[in-house]
């Protein structure tokens, strides 16, 4: 998750921290709808703005009532395989874009779209069960997608489509600076504003009512761990020095999944890590040589 500035923290670690000691019932409630509000994405740049509206086809999904863009990326030689792309919490598609050219240049179809309560859809509130949703709708209306590759929140969301069978047809994940566990990412969130211990507890409460499942059973490593035999081969990528997600992160899932491919990178942070020429071509090499079989996960 994008990191809150100076001020926004100490007044949320005063105003809602407080608040949710004083008067517990509503400090939890604001402080969950806070937790599902995704921070307003940075505008994109003007290039790749100008090249989405000119070299992609678009469309939109319905989502809580608002309309999520989707942009398609079109081969010039016919598809070899079909490529979707999921950003990061308060991301935008464009945040993706330059990994998607490349795969578009060797012959993938890729589908890039801003995420539910992020970039040019209009809401804030967002939650992964919506995030989930979407990506099952373009399943229905662009797939069946081969690969998936998603940053951050959007790597965990992949790995949780694939496991409810919403990206069945996937046969490979790679996420970038995601984080394991969702319990995990929210006490540290919670610890960082100061929040009291019953704020947490009504976050696990909540997720129980909203899907049915504990808060401790969504994360990479039990999601990929829960599909047996039947799992895609795996990427994780992760930087020593991402400051939002730490990399004892990656090293959890590495440990929980002796099968699946973990590298470890330096000096390229949460978000540069994307625009690396070289982790793209990381990327697009490990997606080709697994779809094509040319490397099978043990």
């Amino acid at each position: 998750m994008a990191q809150m500035n100076r001020w926004m923290l100490w007044a949320t670690r005063l105003g809602l921290g407080g608040l949710a000691r004083v008067v517990p019932p509503l400090g939890q409630r604001l402080a969950w709808r806070m937790f599902c509000t995704a921070p307003p994405a940075a505008p994109a740049n003007e290039d790749d703005a100008y090249f989405l509206q000119s070299h992609s086809s678009q469309s939109t999904v319905e989502e809580q009532g608002h309309k999520v863009p989707v942009y398609v990326l079109h081969p010039p030689t016919p598809t070899r395989m079909r490529v979707l792309l999921l950003h990061g919490w308060g991301g935008r598609a464009t945040h993706l874009l330059e990994l998607g050219k490349r795969f578009m240049r060797e012959g993938a179809e890729v589908v890039l779209f801003d995420g539910p309560g992020s970039g040019l859809t209009g809401a804030r509130h967002t939650t992964l069960l919506h995030m989930l949703e979407v990506v099952g709708e373009l399943q229905r209306s662009h797939g069946p997608f081969d690969v998936a590759v998603g940053h951050s929140f959007g790597g965990i969301a992949a790995a949780h489509a694939i496991e409810g069978k919403v990206l069945g047809s996937c046969r490979v994940l790679v996420t970038v600076g995601s984080p394991n566990s969702f319990e995990e990412m929210t006490s540290r969130l919670l610890a960082e504003l100061w929040m009291p211990e019953g704020v947490r507890r009504y976050f696990e409460k909540r997720v129980l009512q909203l899907t049915g499942r504990e808060l401790r059973t969504f994360g990479i490593a039990d999601a990929m761990a829960n599909l047996a035999g039947n799992r895609p081969a795996y990427l994780c990528l992760h930087d020593h020095g991402d400051k939002e997600v730490p990399v004892s992160d990656a090293q959890e899932i590495a440990r929980a999944l002796s099968w699946a491919d973990c590298e470890i990178t330096n000096g390229l942070g949460h978000n540069r890590i994307l625009r690396d020429p070289e982790i793209q071509k990381r990327i697009v090499a490990y997606a080709e040589n697994h779809f094509y079989g040319l490397e099978v996960a043990d």
